[in-house]
């Protein structure tokens, strides 16, 4: 979907880019986010269930983050 959207960018139509956008981030990228949650409580037992999930996911986001500066280095 990603590869639609630069394409309607590429055209210049305003309404094409308005919906492939509101596909992209309003479908698209909504699916993972209700799944993730869910699956990576399941990774840990309840009693560190909370704290996996947050020390897990703040470091994917963090290196995620910092993936341009890497890249462009």
């Amino acid at each position: 979907m990603v590869t639609v959207f630069l394409w309607s960018i590429s055209t210049g139509n305003v309404a094409l880019i308005l919906i492939t956008g509101i596909l992209l981030a309003g479908i698209i990228y909504s699916m993972p986010n209700a799944c993730w949650p869910s699956t990576y409580a399941e990774y840990f037992p309840t009693s560190v269930r909370l704290s996996g999930m947050a020390i897990g996911t703040q470091f994917g986001f963090a290196l995620a983050g910092f993936t341009p500066a890497i890249a462009g280095a």
